[in-house]
């Protein structure tokens, strides 16, 4: 494309004198007239060019400004001189000096210099043109540089985060198997079975970049099942998730919901009369997540979005930690924030804080096929 622009400027730069041309002049000489027109285009072009391709680079660049500066200005100067031979010398010794014209009279010194003048300034102009499109280039290709940079640190974060997923999930269920031994051993040889199950996804789905929401919500579905072992009696566990035909065209990042619903279970557990709710659900981006807590602003947009949200209440002695850190409590919310970040950038909104002695988490995701 870049080729191509520039092909395309000199090629409309040099055909200009066929529609400025007199032809229906008598003795109108077109050779004449275009041999005149045609030694400006052609100086500029070396001009443009001998910065563009060599002297923008070779001093420029290197901060030898004042022998760029010099260089240019002797360039400038010989190419005045090369028009002024041409068009006053050189034209009349290849076609002749025209009959119909009178002899070459001599100009004014002031309109002599004003040609020269005019010439001088309009040269400078396109070393400076030269300039700055070599800049803006440059700046570009370091923009481009720059991003796939970043893109590559991003990718680098995002999958040391994924590296960090798999130890804080196993020391989490681990501490609520190791508790369900005490009371309910049980408990928690079933616990250890279903934990096998469950690190079996973990280990075999959490490198993908997107899994199924259907894989994902059965395998949220058995962590739960898992976790709600040690929970007593007076827990109230609601759990609102769509079945698999309404979500298998939906696709998620692995292991996005976890720590949210470990986080309620963490501090639910703790509690006497205590109560964990969590929701799923599939709609239009207008209406998903319309209830406010404490945290991000909310992500713009319109197409079908996942919405999830997870209540749970709180012990009183929590209270002061959850407040204290509000937005990044716990390295499981905090590994959500940042992988948020890095997928979805503003395209998703990510809430998470207490509400008197209610601790909501809220995430508004695209939906993507």
């Amino acid at each position: 494309m870049e080729i191509l622009l520039h092909v395309g400027i000199w090629i409309l730069f040099f055909t200009w004198p066929l529609v400025l041309s007199h032809s229906d002049l008598p003795n109108f000489n077109f050779g004449r007239f275009y041999m005149r027109y045609v030694i400006n285009p052609f100086l500029c072009l070396c001009l443009f060019y001998l910065n563009y391709l060599f002297l923008i680079k070779r001093y420029m660049f290197q901060r030898k400004i004042w022998t760029y500066v010099l260089i240019n200005l002797v360039c400038v100067v010989v190419a005045v001189a090369l028009m002024h031979f041409w068009q006053k010398n050189l034209l009349d010794l290849i076609y002749g000096h025209p009959d119909h014209l009178p002899p070459h009279k001599p100009k004014p010194f002031s309109i002599e210099w004003m040609f020269f003048l005019s010439n001088f300034v309009n040269f400078v102009l396109v070393v400076g043109f030269s300039v700055a499109v070599c800049l803006v280039s440059r700046w570009y290709k370091m923009e481009m540089e720059r991003q796939a940079f970043e893109k590559e640190k991003n990718l680098m974060e995002l999958n040391n985060l994924r590296k960090q997923l798999h130890p804080h999930f196993l020391f989490n269920t681990l501490n609520n198997i190791y508790a369900l031994i005490s009371f309910a051993p049980e408990k928690a040889k079933t616990a250890v079975h279903d934990l096998s199950g469950l690190l079996r996804y973990v280990l075999k789905e959490s490198d993908r970049d997107e899994v199924s929401l259907a894989d994902e919500i059965r395998f949220m579905n058995n962590y739960i099942a898992l976790m709600s072992l040690r929970l007593s009696s007076q827990t109230d566990l609601r759990v609102d998730f769509p079945g698999d035909a309404d979500v298998q065209s939906c696709r998620v990042p692995p292991l996005l919901f976890i720590n949210m619903i470990e986080n309620a279970f963490k501090y639910a557990a703790s509690t006497g009369r205590s109560f964990i709710h969590m929701e799923l659900r599939v709609e239009n981006g207008a209406s998903a997540g319309t209830g406010k807590v404490p945290g991000r602003n909310p992500a713009t947009g319109t197409g079908e979005k996942i919405y999830f949200k997870c209540v749970n209440s709180v012990a009183k002695s929590d209270n002061h930690d959850l407040v204290e850190n509000r937005e990044h409590t716990g390295v499981g919310l905090r590994n959500l924030y940042q992988r948020l970040h890095y997928i979805y950038g503003g395209k998703c909104r990510f809430e998470a804080g207490l509400a008197g002695d209610v601790y909501v988490a809220e995430l508004v995701i695209p939906c993507k096929g």
